[in-house]
């Protein structure tokens, strides 16, 4: 998630906007960026799937419809989020 630039403004509204120590911020920070994750981007494995099916459908029906433009925005969203995954399983 840390390449979507709307992570940034998450912490600074969330860090701006609470009072207490730090540790209480920061607690409060990591609770709002674990929302915004979770509402941003969806439960990863369960997006990958539905990614996959989506792509799945979409290349059956290509031959009818001119999905190029379609397939490829799946497949970029796919990458990336299968790119996510992998930088979670490094970590």
């Amino acid at each position: 998630w840390t390449r979507d630039a709307d992570h940034l403004n998450v912490v600074k509204n969330s860090w701006s906007s609470k009072r207490g120590d730090t540790n209480q911020k920061l607690q409060s920070t990591l609770k709002d960026l674990h929302s915004w994750g979770d509402k941003r981007f969806g439960v990863v494995p369960k997006r990958i799937k539905a990614l996959q099916r989506e792509l799945l459908q979409l290349n059956e029906q290509n031959g009818s419809q001119n999905l190029d433009s379609q397939i490829r925005n799946t497949e970029k969203e796919l990458d990336d989020i299968l790119e996510c995954e992998e930088m979670w399983w490094a970590q």
